[in-house]
């Protein structure tokens, strides 16, 4: 009897084992199959879930992913699990075959969601696309696909990606590896918007001042990232924000020099690399000793900046860091120094060091172009690729034959259409915000206007409140005077045909959606019927309505009804409350 328990047993844990994996594919298939705005926020949701399961589960949801599409034509869905497995196989799998091998893998998702038509999925294929070049250290392609995913998202509406931010700073990050560094800038000051008290951003920015040599706003910047970074009051001691700390005062001392502030600027720089050293930072070793070498060397003080020099030298060749920029500033330093101190010798072999190293960074400057110049190509090759092959089969031997003359002339013909694209992109963009500026002014100005008007209109009434008021107290021999008085101002109004013409004009520039909308409720409205709902819409009173038209108080009562019956209201609804949503 027990074998026979335990076997039922087992076969109802295996049950709910295989009614739970059901449930997890049917979750992702109806997070993966949405096609609205809301797509991006409930993948990552699924992605989330995804990888809160243990690795054999995520491997056995991959697998019946596969199953169901293979058994179910669903191109939304292929891309969607292309996007998931892409990084899968590279960060959870135990064998990886090579950077570079993802990359076919990524090309197919991006043909495929071309044929989707959706640029809000094929935004996000384009980031998975950068995303993994920075895997394999392709800063050119990071930066590339990251605009383009850009481009679409911003477009789309940047609320619809919830980690777009993580996109501006990493691209404020690789255009400062490129020495972008004014692009660097304008991504990273997005970042800021969003999250403020970011300390990578906040020193990309400080850096980025630094380089372009704007060394005001880089100490802003550093000041900035040093008082969020001072340790609480009495609190333990934070390893990150200690050795953070030591960064920012570090480049506040850098900039100090440059701002010929060298006695503010030395035991800030010595401290630096006192500090840097003692946490073993590699990299800001560096950096501070060769802040402190060009401190020493403006003072000719030749022997203190030779020392430092080599410092930094032998740091920025170290396998820590590793930093051409670096071990050819160095160089050239020491061959610098040497010469003040007058060792030719020694000053011309770190000469011939120096432009070594140039020449290595010039290098790989020139690759760092030409990859950018083979991520556009690679980009357009995908782009008609699939065109092409909708197009024609019959030609693609043709095709073959002349294809590697044709990359050639493919490649010049795609980036010069390229170029002119963005330049017609740009030139659009323009023409479009002028008329959108002087749009702008025209309400402006014609709301400034319309307000005119209506103050003019108080000010009469007050102005016939108050002669009423002093010619009420004045003796009855003076009562026709005073009625000739008010029958005047009376009829005085600003609602000529002539003047209704110009003020209708002020008003539609200031509320250009009102006449629209009350003519769509309002049959063929009559020029009396759209005078009293514009001054109804001014809020005015039936006084001041009625002086303004030339007609008795009276007579705007019974327009205010008939305007009421030929709009259709229920008895209990406000016209005045009506009329004033319209333009809402």
């Amino acid at each position: 009897m027990k074998p026979f328990l335990f076997l039922v047993a087992l076969l109802s844990f295996i049950c709910a084992g295989v009614k739970a994996q059901d449930a997890d594919v049917a979750y992702l298939i109806k997070a993966w199959e949405l096609a609205d705005t809301s797509q991006t926020r409930k993948y990552l949701e699924s992605v989330q879930y995804f990888y809160q399961q243990p690795d054999a589960v995520r491997k056995k949801l991959i697998e019946e992913m596969h199953a169901y599409v293979d058994k179910h034509a669903n191109t939304r869905l292929q891309v969607r699990l292309m996007l998931l497995e892409e990084p899968w196989w590279a960060v959870c799998m135990d064998a990886d075959p090579g950077g570079e091998a993802g990359i076919p893998l990524i090309k197919k998702a991006v043909q495929l969601a071309n044929q989707e038509n959706d640029d809000q999925l094929l935004s996000e294929v384009y980031s998975a696309y950068a995303e993994h070049s920075t895997r394999i250290a392709w800063v050119e392609d990071y930066l590339f696909y990251s605009i383009k995913a850009l481009e679409l998202q911003q477009r789309l509406g940047a609320e619809h990606f919830p980690n777009i931010n993580t996109r501006w700073f990493d691209m404020c990050k690789a255009l400062y590896v490129t020495r972008e560094y004014r692009l660097s800038l304008e991504y990273g000051q997005k970042a800021l918007s969003v999250k403020t008290n970011d300390v990578f951003t906040l020193d990309l920015i400080g850096a980025s001042y630094k380089k372009l040599g704007l060394y005001d706003s880089s100490l802003y910047y550093y000041n900035k990232l040093a008082d969020i970074l001072k340790p609480d009051a009495g609190g333990a001691v934070d390893g990150f924000k200690e050795k953070w700390l030591i960064i920012a005062k570090g480049n506040i001392g850098e900039n100090l020099p440059l701002q010929k502030k060298y006695d503010l600027a030395l035991p800030m720089l010595k401290e630096y690399a006192l500090k840097s050293g003692e946490v073993v930072d590699a990299f800001n070793v560096a950096l501070a000793n060769n802040a402190l070498a060009n401190l020493y060397f403006a003072q000719h003080q030749f022997a203190l900046a030779l020392g430092c020099w080599k410092i930094t030298y032998a740091w920025a060749n170290s396998k820590e860091v590793n930093n051409m920029e670096y071990a050819t500033k160095a160089a050239e330093g020491i061959a610098a120094a040497y010469s003040g101190l007058g060792r030719i010798d020694s000053a011309f072999f770190y000469s011939t060091l120096f432009h070594r190293h140039s020449d290595s960074l010039n290098a790989f400057t020139s690759r760092s172009n030409l990859r950018a110049t083979k991520a556009k190509i690679t980009f357009e090759e995908m782009q008609t690729g699939l065109q092409s092959a909708r197009a024609a089969n019959r030609q693609q031997r043709l095709i073959m034959y002349f294809i590697v003359g044709g990359i050639i002339l493919f490649a010049i013909i795609a980036l010069l259409l390229y170029n002119r694209k963005l330049w017609r992109q740009k030139y659009k963009t323009a023409i479009l915000e002028r008329k959108r500026q002087v749009a702008e002014m025209e309400s402006k100005r014609a709301k400034e206007q319309i307000a005119l008007f209506t103050q003019q209109i108080i000010d009469k009434n007050n102005l016939i409140d108050k002669l009423t008021e002093e010619l009420a107290i004045q003796t009855e021999n003076a009562v026709t005077e005073k009625n000739t008085a008010v029958e005047s101002l009376l009829q005085y109004t600003l609602l000529t045909d002539g003047e209704w013409e110009k003020f209708r004009m002020e008003f539609y520039r200031a509320y250009p959606d009102f006449f629209p909308a009350f003519k769509k409720l309002v049959a063929q409205p009559t020029p009396a019927e759209e005078r009293l709902a514009t001054l109804i819409y001014l809020d005015l009173s039936n006084q001041q309505i009625a002086n303004t038209l030339g007609i008795s108080k009276d007579s705007v009562t019974r327009g205010k009804r008939r305007l009421k019956q030929r709009l259709n209201l229920q008895t209990d609804e406000v016209l005045e409350a009506y009329i004033r949503n319209l333009n809402n």
